[in-house]
C-alpha cells in the first residue's frame, strides 16, 4: 500500500513505554548516530567518499534531519507532512547541483536508515517488550524510508531537469552570440571549462536528411551521439541544436574531428536509422574563431553525398575549397561560362579531350594516343572548344581558365 505525507501508522500500541523509551535514548544520541550515518555512507558510496569539507557538513545536517525525523515517527506513529519533508526536497535538489548521482543519493538512503534501524535494535532491551517495540518500529522506519526516498528522487529529478533545460539555454546563448560576433567572456554561462583557453578549435555543422524540425527526436539523438564521440579527447565540446541543424564546437586535434563525425554518421545510421551529412571547418584558436568556421562548416556540409557523409573543410583538395569558398554569385558566373560547352557535349569525348590534352601537357600527339583517336580529331575537337567558349586551347593560362570553369559548372551543375 502507498504510504503519504501525515498518514497515521497503525500499531505499536502495546509497547508504548518500551517506544518511548527507545525514542528517548536515540534522541540524546541523536549527534553520534548523525556521525555512524555519515560514515557508513562514506565506506560504500564514491561520491560521499570523494566529498569535501562543506559537501561533509551538508551531508551530516541532513542525516541529522532524518534522524530526527524518525525519533519523531516513533514517537507519534504519524509520518511527517508534505512541509516537514522540504528539507529533504531542498537537499535532493542540492546533490543535483553538486553533481551526485541519483543512486548514489537513494543508495545513501538506504545506507543511512539501516545505520538508523541497527540502532533501534540496539537500544532495545533484551526483553519482551523491547522486542516488541523494535517490532513495533520496523514498520513506521519502513514507510519512512519509502516515502522520503520517492519525494527525495521526484525533488531531484525535477532539479535535474532544470538544470539541463538551463544548461541547454545557456549553451544556445552562447552560440548565438559567437556567430553573431560578439565575443564571449571565459566565465560566461554555457562555456566548458576547456574552451576558457586559447585551443585549437573546429565547427562542425550536422543535418539529418529530411529532419528540419529543430526539436524532433532525430536532432536530439543526433546531438547526443556527437557529444559522445567528440567528447574522447581533452577539449569538452559545445554541441547545440540550432535551426534544423546540430553545431558542435570541438578540439581540433583529439580525437580527430572527421573521424570522430564519421564514427557518429555510421552509429546513427546503425543504432537509430538516421542518416547525416556534416561539414566541419578549418583550425581556429578560441571562441573568437567559431563564427568564422560555421561559415565554413557550411560551405564544407555542400560538398558532401552519399559516398562522403562528411567533409573536412582542411581535408578537400585545391580545386573544391575554392569553389566552396566561392560565393553564390561567383560560383554562378563561373559556371554559367562552361554551361554551354557541356551542354553541346553530350557524349562527353569534347571534355575528355580537353582533360587529355591538358594531361599531356598541351601535346596534341601525346593526347590522341591517350585517347587512341587520330591526332586530327583532337585538334578537331579542340577548335570546337575555342568556338563555343571564345578560349585559345594553345594558351596555358586560357586553358586553366577554362579548365576551372567546367569544372565549376560540372560541381554546381
Amino acid at each position: 500500500m502507498k504510504v503519504r505525507a501525515g498518514e497515521p501508522i497503525v500499531g505499536g500500541e502495546d509497547s508504548a513505554e518500551e517506544i518511548e523509551r527507545v525514542a528517548d535514548r536515540l534522541q540524546a544520541g541523536r549527534g553520534g548516530l548523525a556521525d555512524a550515518m555519515v560514515a557508513a555512507m562514506r565506506a560504500e558510496i564514491p561520491a560521499y567518499a570523494r566529498a569535501g569539507k562543506e559537501l561533509l557538513a551538508d551531508i551530516r545536517a541532513h542525516a541529522e534531519a532524518h534522524a530526527q525525523r524518525i525519533i519523531e515517527v516513533a514517537r507519534v506513529d504519524t509520518l511527517p507532512s508534505w512541509e516537514e519533508f522540504e528539507f529533504a526536497r531542498e537537499a535532493a535538489a542540492r546533490r543535483s547541483r553538486q553533481g551526485v548521482p541519483l543512486d548514489e543519493l537513494l543508495h545513501a538512503f538506504r545506507v543511512g536508515h539501516r545505520t538508523v534501524w541497527d540502532a533501534i535494535v540496539a537500544e532495545a532491551s533484551d526483553s519482551k517488550a523491547g522486542r516488541e517495540a523494535a517490532i513495533a518500529l520496523a514498520r513506521p522506519a519502513l514507510q519512512y524510508v519509502d516515502l522520503s526516498s520517492t519525494l527525495v528522487a521526484e525533488a531531484y529529478l525535477r532539479e535535474e531537469q532544470r538544470l539541463l533545460a538551463t544548461a541547454d539555454r545557456e549553451r544556445r546563448d552562447l552560440l548565438e552570440n559567437l556567430l553573431a560576433g560578439r565575443t564571449a567572456l571565459p566565465e560566461a554561462p554555457g562555456v566548458p571549462a576547456s574552451l576558457r583557453g586559447s585551443p585549437e578549435l573546429v565547427v562542425a555543422v550536422v543535418r539529418a536528411l529530411g529532419q528540419e524540425d529543430s526539436g524532433s527526436d532525430e536532432l536530439h539523438e543526433v546531438a547526443a551521439t556527437l557529444c559522445a564521440h567528440a567528447a574522447r579527447g581533452a577539449v569538452e565540446p559545445l554541441v547545440v541544436e540550432r535551426q534544423g541543424e546540430v553545431v558542435g564546437v570541438m578540439g581540433a586535434d583529439s580525437p580527430n574531428p572527421a573521424e570522430a563525425l564519421g564514427s557518429a554518421a555510421r552509429a546513427l545510421a546503425r543504432e537509430a536509422g538516421i542518416t547525416i551529412r556534416a561539414g566541419i571547418s578549418s583550425h581556429g584558436t578560441g571562441l573568437d574563431s567559431v563564427a568564422r568556421g560555421y561559415a565554413e562548416a557550411g560551405r564544407a556540409l555542400e560538398r558532401t553525398t552519399a559516398e562522403r557523409p562528411v567533409v573536412a573543410l582542411g581535408e578537400m583538395r585545391p580545386f573544391e575549397y575554392v569553389l566552396a569558398s566561392a560565393d553564390a554569385a561567383t560560383a554562378r558566373v563561373i559556371a554559367a561560362k562552361g554551361r554551354r560547352l557541356l551542354d553541346a557535349d553530350r557524349d562527353g569525348t569534347v571534355i575528355e579531350t580537353l582533360l587529355a590534352y591538358a594531361a599531356a601537357d598541351l601535346n596534341v600527339s601525346e593526347a590522341a594516343r591517350r585517347l587512341v583517336v587520330h591526332p586530327n580529331t583532337v585538334r578537331y575537337r579542340l577548335r570546337r572548344i575555342s568556338e563555343l567558349t571564345g578560349s585559345d586551347t594553345q594558351s596555358f593560362e586560357e586553358l586553366v581558365d577554362l579548365l576551372t570553369v567546367i569544372r565549376m559548372a560540372r560541381v554546381s551543375g
